[in-house]
């Protein structure tokens, strides 16, 4: 909610843009969709691009915290028990 909230902000103030259209923008561009209106000014295509870029490293590294216990649980199916005298040598 945050991170939309900023988006929102860098869109009005970069663009200048009212707050249904900015948060509209904002809330296409972080889940990777683009935003609906065209970037006019050369700041609001850098923030564009930034905001972008920050919202999929971010969505990256809170996919990888949440499947993270997942993914490591499902690997231990695949785990083989070593037999001790193969652990000796």
């Amino acid at each position: 909610m945050v991170f939309l909230f900023a988006g929102a902000l860098g869109f009005r103030q970069f663009e200048g843009l009212d707050w249904p259209d900015a948060l509209l923008n904002a809330g296409l561009v972080v889940t990777g969709n683009g935003p609906i209106t065209r970037m006019q000014t050369a700041p609001g295509k850098v923030f564009l691009l930034v905001y972008a870029i920050v919202g999929v490293v971010v969505f990256a590294a809170v996919i990888s915290v949440v499947l993270a216990p997942v993914l490591h649980r499902a690997l231990h199916a695949f785990h083989v028990d070593v037999p001790d005298e193969e652990k000796r040598s």
